[in-house]
C-alpha cells in the first residue's frame, strides 16, 4: 500500500518534514525563538504532528475504501487547518500589537518639545544643508547617534522638511531607535520577526489541504446512499 494518500513529490516532502521536529520548525517556526508566543507555536506543531500521524495511517486502514479514506483525510485536514488558522491569526495580531507598542515607545522617547523648538529649528537647517552634500547622510547619522535631540529631529520631522529622501530617513529612524530607544526597537523588531511567521502558516495550511487528500476522491463520498 502507498505511504500517503496523495502521491506527489510535494505531498511526500511536506508530510515527511511534518513528521520530524526539525521539519515542523522549518514549516511553523521554532518556538524557542518567540518566547512571548512559544506555547502557541508549540501547540501548532502538535496539531500538525497529530494531523499528519492520523492521515498517514489511513492508507493502512483496511476497513475503508479509497473514497472513504480520502473523505476521512479531508475531515482531518479541515480540523488541522482550522486550528492552524486560529494560531496564525493570533500570531498576526500579536505581531501587529508588538510593532504598535514599539512605535508608541519610540514616539514618546523622541517627542519634540516646544521649549526646544528654537534649537530644533537650527538642527533642521543643519540637516538640510548636510543632506545636499556628498557624504552628508553619513554625517547626519553620526551626529544623530551621538545626540538624542538631533535624533528626535531626524525621527519626527518629515523627509521633505529635512531634504532627505524617504528611504534614507527610514533607515536613519531605525538606526536612532536602536541606539537611543532599545526597548522600542526590540518590540518593533520582535513584532516584525513574528509577522514573518504568518506567511509560513498560510503555506502550511494550504499544504495540509493539498497533501492530506484528493478533493475529487473525497467528493465522491457525497454519493453514498444511506440505507435504513
Amino acid at each position: 500500500m502507498p505511504i500517503y494518500l496523495v502521491q506527489s513529490p510535494q505531498a511526500e516532502k511536506f508530510l515527511t518534514l511534518a513528521t520530524t521536529d526539525a521539519g515542523r520548525r522549518s514549516q511553523l517556526g521554532d518556538a524557542k525563538k518567540y518566547p512571548r508566543v512559544s506555547q502557541q507555536i508549540t501547540d501548532a506543531h502538535e496539531t500538525l504532528r497529530k494531523g499528519v500521524e492520523r492521515v498517514t495511517a489511513l492508507p493502512q486502514d483496511r476497513t475503508r475504501t479509497d473514497v472513504a479514506r480520502h473523505a476521512a483525510a479531508k475531515q482531518i485536514a479541515e480540523n488541522t487547518a482550522k486550528q492552524l488558522a486560529f494560531t496564525r491569526n493570533n500570531l498576526a495580531t500579536k505581531a501587529e500589537d508588538m510593532m504598535k507598542d514599539g512605535a508608541a515607545l519610540a514616539d514618546a522617547f523622541f517627542e519634540m518639545r516646544s521649549e526646544r523648538s528654537a534649537i530644533d529649528a537650527k538642527m533642521i537647517e543643519w540637516v538640510q544643508g548636510k543632506a545636499q552634500t556628498d557624504g552628508g547622510i553619513a554625517q547626519i547619522r553620526k551626529a544623530a547617534m551621538e545626540n538624542p535631540q538631533l535624533a528626535a529631529v531626524v525621527y519626527q520631522a518629515p523627509d521633505f522638511l529635512l531634504g532627505i529622501n524617504p528611504t534614507s530617513q527610514q533607515k536613519l529612524r531605525f538606526d536612532v531607535i536602536e541606539k537611543h530607544a532599545p526597548e522600542a526597537f526590540k518590540a518593533m523588531m520582535g513584532g516584525n520577526d513574528l509577522s514573518e511567521l504568518v506567511p509560513r502558516f498560510d503555506k502550511a495550511i494550504a499544504s495540509v489541504h493539498s497533501t492530506f487528500y484528493n478533493p475529487a476522491m473525497a467528493e465522491q463520498a457525497a454519493s453514498r446512499v444511506d440505507v435504513a
